[in-house]
């Protein structure tokens, strides 16, 4: 059974998602994502930078959680594998929470749904692939 997507997930995928999620963390806490007109837009919608910190937050634990994934994959354990499809679950809610509660704030959810419809279709798609993907080299894999 060929493990080049097992490697290309240990030594790229999940490092890049890592960094991904540092660096993008930071620039929502921090309101990057508007530019110059953060502080217009934070004075508009004062809760908008609680939902902001609380899903920069949650994005830089999922990063965390990218690195993790990678040791148990790498050291070919099955908690690897969990980890990994648990990731793409976690990383769906955290987007969710953020599409539904900025909607909200913004009055505006179908349409903020909407727009973030395709990455939450590639998380889910994301996930099938790796799904399917491992579950035919489960047995490569250990308990502990």
């Amino acid at each position: 059974m060929g493990m080049k997507w097992h490697k290309f997930q240990v030594y790229f995928n999940l490092w890049l998602s890592s960094v991904y999620g540092v660096l993008t963390g930071f620039a929502v806490i921090s309101g990057l994502q508007y530019g110059d007109m953060a502080d217009e837009v934070y004075s508009y919608m004062e809760d908008l930078k609680t939902i902001d910190v609380i899903y920069g937050v949650l994005l830089i634990g999922l990063a965390v959680w990218a690195v993790v994934t990678r040791f148990h994959l790498a050291a070919m354990r099955k908690t690897g594998i969990k980890c990994l499809l648990n990731m793409y679950w976690l990383n769906l809610a955290v987007e969710l929470f953020y599409v539904v509660a900025a909607g909200m704030m913004a009055g505006a959810v179908l349409e903020t749904l909407t727009e973030m419809a395709s990455n939450l279709a590639a998380i889910v798609l994301a996930y099938a692939i790796n799904r399917a993907y491992y579950a035919k080299r489960e047995h490569l894999f250990t308990e502990a």
